[in-house]
């Protein structure tokens, strides 16, 4: 451990592994807000080292919401652990996420991957070369979406645009969502894209999304194979009176919705729609429709 006996967070004067992971008031605190109050005495009183072995196994025995319990556990005991040592050795680094907070995104993160890893591929619908943007068939429109995460603690944002099958902008729209993960983001661009061609009254509709992993597991949603919480929305969409169909489509036909998605400032939470285009992306809007050589 250290040179230095002393708990470093509560200045307890035997620091044990045990004591940064469970009964350091930081980590007892964070444990009491997730286990069900009549296994408390229990989760506190085991053995070390069946305490570990209990939480990575029993799914979710102890806690208030047993759902994907041992990945939480998993996170929060490897972020307390970290946190501890950046205390230690970088006293000066600023810890802006929350450890409960941190820990759900990487639980829904290596849940999301779990799920992708079953599901089947997704073939792009055209190559990487010379890739533009390109026209719905006649009577459709085209929904492009995309999500954005930036910065060290994953401050997201999603935006998009829907055009006609002339490519004539329609409307866009942007998002600011909060701290998740790049999935998480584009399947909120999905979301959101739908609630916004909704809102137009459009009724057949392509959706465009540049991320193979978010048309999979939409599909998988549609299918009734992933009821996450997101996903259960925009299948509550997406089976609304319209036609919407999703396709796959490389990132450099799909610049115009990075573009509105990078719009969009963290702080705000509101979904901005925009009725013509955006000023700085007229010629990007133009270029996008333009013929293939």
């Amino acid at each position: 451990m250290i040179m230095e006996n002393r708990c470093n967070t509560c200045g307890y004067e035997i620091e044990t592994i045990d004591h940064v992971l469970r009964l350091c008031p930081v980590a007892l605190s964070l444990w009491s807000s997730l286990v069900h109050p009549d296994h408390l005495g229990h989760f506190f009183q085991l053995p070390f080292k069946e305490w570990i072995f209990a939480n990575l196994t029993n799914s979710g025995f102890f806690a208030k919401d047993g759902s994907d319990w041992e990945l939480l556990f998993g996170s929060l005991i490897w972020l307390l652990w970290i946190r501890r040592n950046e205390r230690l050795f970088e006293p000066e680094k600023p810890h802006w996420e929350p450890i409960l907070s941190h820990g759900m995104r990487l639980k829904n993160e290596c849940r999301a991957a779990t799920l992708l890893s079953h599901l089947p591929s997704v073939q792009s619908i055209a190559p990487r070369d010379s890739v533009r943007w390109e026209k719905p068939a006649a009577g459709w429109c085209k929904l492009n979406t995309d999500g954005s995460v930036r910065g060290e603690i994953g401050l997201a944002s999603c935006g998009g645009v829907i055009r006609s099958d002339q490519g004539s902008w329609i409307v866009g729209f942007s998002k600011g969502i909060g701290v998740c993960s790049v999935l998480d983001a584009e399947l909120w661009g999905i979301y959101e894209g739908l609630l916004t061609a909704w809102s137009v009254s459009i009724q057949q509709l392509v959706v465009e999304v540049d991320s193979i992993d978010a048309v999979r597991v939409t599909q998988q949603g549609l299918a009734g194979f992933i009821s996450l919480s997101i996903v259960a929305y925009i299948v509550q969409l997406v089976r609304r009176s319209w036609s919407v169909q999703f396709q796959h489509v490389p990132r450099e036909g799909n610049r115009l919705a990075d573009s509105m998605a990078k719009r969009a400032t963290f702080d705000d939470l509101v979904c901005r729609r925009f009725l013509s285009i955006p000023k700085g992306l007229m010629d990007l809007a133009q270029m996008d429709c333009l013929p293939r050589n």
